[in-house]
């Protein structure tokens, strides 16, 4: 069965209202809100007698334990979500960095094979700088062979031929006064030496080739070695970067799901330890039911002897009547033979057998105005049909509460729906266990323990919890039964 949350009718008072309260009762989740309906079902248990025991002292126990495993479930739930939350972003950003230490490798391998590439052009180079190194030696060694050669040919032709001094001068650095010893060249030698010095002259021209490329060699391969070790340096150094992300990033997962899991051991040790309180408050109300049967039973016991003891004393009070008749009329036989004159004789008198008046009860509080009566209706916060566990009396807040009864007060407590609740064991009323309990007050004047007189003020009325406004939200139990108060009252 589903159970309401207590309000007034709109006629309340103006002042009443709590905007913002409402806004943020609304927001609440259905989960939360059906775990603190269910913590108040503890409330609609059996009535106790008028006097404190330990079944009623470890059911109120129960019952505030309860109440506070549902805001430490509904806490522990709160960070759970987060945790969970925390752990799905930080493994979001771990796919990403994942994501990205694999782009990076894949440009280190690439660079690794550029860099293979740019070793084995590398080595090309070298092979091309090797050769243009032969090629330079070979071209020295052709410059010097042939330039031997036409200074051999010079000498040969021993000739006066004064456009040979020059030549010979720069081929062997002959003296002038050996020249004159040679000049009776003949003409073929002379086009001989002519082709041998353009021979020369073409060597050494490759030479200086040879030795350029030596040079572009040497640059090419220098450069291509800088640029490949540069490429694999950046690389390296990227792919370390990224996979110290990785680790830093694996090991804030490694956090979150051990926070998420904590928080979800403490939802689950929460659970475990609702259902442990549950069997606690369903055994203490069987063994309060047990009571209440028992004392129900000796009541029964106990009003059949009275019954029979009732009929007895009327039997004997009827005999007693009968001998009295019985007597008076041999008296009066006797009389009226004594005297011829009879005489008048007194009635018996009438013995009473009415009952004693009923115990009775006050209203909670004065000028009783129904605002909203026991029963299913529609919840004018939640908007869903459900039962109302009491009825609502609408009054100004600072009115006075009132003992419907002597009592003692059972419970004083805080809860989130009824705000300022406080619950009163009557005891036996007209032969009934009452219990009854006061929502919403401003404050109470008595506490838990307090023996109560009927018609004594224990409390304001008020608007706390969740309340549209000043009134007093009374709810009652018969024989451990919720009851619609306006049956006793």
């Amino acid at each position: 069965m589903n159970r309401d949350l207590p309000y007034v009718a709109c006629d309340v008072p103006s002042n009443s209202e709590h905007v913002q309260q409402f806004a943020n009762i609304r927001r609440i989740s259905k989960k939360v809100v059906t775990s603190i309906a269910g913590a108040f079902l503890a409330f609609a248990v059996v009535a106790p007698m008028a006097y404190a025991d330990p079944l009623d002292d470890q059911r109120n126990r129960v019952n505030e334990q309860i109440e506070q495993n549902e805001e430490h479930l509904h806490e522990h739930n709160a960070e759970l979500e987060h945790a969970t939350q925390v752990l799905d972003s930080s493994r979001q950003e771990l796919a990403a960095a994942q994501e990205k230490l694999a782009q990076t490798r894949a440009e280190l391998a690439a660079a690794e094979e550029a860099d293979r590439q740019a070793a084995a052009d590398l080595q090309a180079a070298e092979i091309e700088l090797r050769r243009a190194i032969w090629v330079v030696n070979v071209n020295q060694v052709k410059v010097e062979t042939q330039r031997r050669i036409v200074g051999e040919n010079v000498r040969a032709s021993y000739q006066q031929n004064s456009e040979l001094v020059g030549m010979a001068l720069w081929v062997d650095n002959l003296k002038t006064s050996d020249l004159a010893k040679r000049n009776q060249w003949t003409n073929q030698a002379l086009r001989v030496t002519d082709a041998e010095f353009e021979r020369l002259e073409r060597l050494q021209a490759e030479l200086d080739q040879a030795r350029a490329a030596r040079a572009t060699a040497e640059r090419e391969e220098a450069a291509k070695r800088a640029e490949a070790a540069k490429v694999l340096t950046d690389k390296q150094q990227l792919a370390e970067q990224a996979a110290a992300e990785e680790t830093a990033l694996s090991q804030a997962v490694a956090a979150n799901e051990q926070a998420e899991a904590n928080a979800r051991a403490e939802v689950e040790k929460e659970q475990a330890r609702r259902e442990e309180l549950l069997r606690e408050q369903a055994e203490v109300e069987k063994q309060i039911q047990e009571r209440i049967e028992r004392e129900r039973a000796e009541a029964a016991r106990k009003a059949e002897e009275e019954r029979l003891a009732r009929e007895r004393a009327a039997q004997e009070r009827a005999e007693r009547e009968a001998a009295d008749r019985r007597a008076a009329e041999d008296r009066a036989a006797a009389d009226r033979r004594a005297s011829a004159k009879p005489k008048e004789q007194p009635s018996a008198p009438r013995q009473s057998n009415a009952a004693a008046p009923s115990s009775s009860i006050v209203n909670p509080v004065s000028n009783v105005r129904i605002t909203s009566k026991f029963g299913y209706r529609v919840h004018p916060i939640l908007k869903t049909r459900r039962m109302h566990d009491g009825t609502d009396f609408g009054a100004s807040c600072g009115t006075p509460l009132i003992a419907i009864a002597d009592g003692v007060v059972t419970s004083k407590v805080w809860n989130n729906a009824y705000g300022n609740r406080m619950i009163v064991d009557f005891g036996r009323i007209d032969g009934k266990n009452v219990t009854a309990a006061y929502n919403h007050a401003t404050r109470y004047t008595v506490g838990k323990g307090d023996r109560v007189r009927k018609g004594q003020t224990i409390g304001y009325v008020g608007t706390t919890g969740w309340s549209t406004g000043c009134h007093l939200h009374f709810t009652t139990w018969v024989n451990g039964n919720l009851t619609d108060p306006m049956t006793i009252l």
